[in-house]
Formats: C-alpha cells, structure tokens, sequence
C-alpha cells in the first residue's frame, strides 16, 4: 500500500460509521424511545453488544496511534476526537449495564 490509500481503509471508515450509527440509536432508543424495541433488544444482549463495541474502539484507537503520521492535522484530530467520544460512550454504556444488572437482580447473590 502507499502512503496515500493506507490511512484510507474501508474498514476503519466502516468501524467510524457504524458505531456513530449505533451510538445513535442506542441514546435515541433509551431517552426518546426511538426506534421502538432497540433499545430492549439490546439490553437482551448488552454484554456481548458491549463487548464488540469495545473490540470496534480499540481497533480505531490502535488505527489511529499506528497511522498518526499518515493522515493531515485536522483529519487526525478530528479522528481523535470523534475516538474518543467513542470510548467514553462506551464507558458510560458499561456503568449504566452494571447498573441496570444490578437493580434486576441478576449481579451478586
């Protein structure tokens, strides 16, 4: 690959999109209930949702420290900045899982 098409992967642009994609409608679904059933279907299936979610940031945090160099000032920035919101929705995400598991009942005895 040369230097201009490498910083341009398909699948880190996909990985961006379909996480600002699913953060969407993961926070319209648990404040505006919107799309009805998304955010009950997700909840079925957070720990694995979660988990893939975590594997979707990590690769654009690594993408992002390996290719730094490669890409202009502002689209870097701009990369690290939008990683970042990522990550911390991601945070907040497995606080308020932990947090609605254990007001069910199903964490401890």
């Amino acid at each position: 690959m040369n230097q201009t098409t490498a910083g341009r992967s398909p699948v880190i642009l996909i990985t961006f999109v379909m996480l600002i994609a699913y953060n969407l409608l993961y926070w319209s679904g648990k404040f505006l209930h919107f799309p009805d059933g998304f955010y009950a279907e997700v909840g079925k299936h957070w720990k694995l949702i979660t988990f893939l979610e975590f594997l979707a940031v990590a690769s654009l945090a690594v993408d992002i420290i390996v290719q730094f160099d490669r890409f202009p000032k502002r689209e870097s920035q701009l990369r690290i900045v939008v990683s970042a919101v990522l990550g911390a929705l991601l945070v907040l995400r497995l606080i308020l899982g932990v947090m609605d598991l254990y007001m069910r009942g199903e964490v401890g005895g």
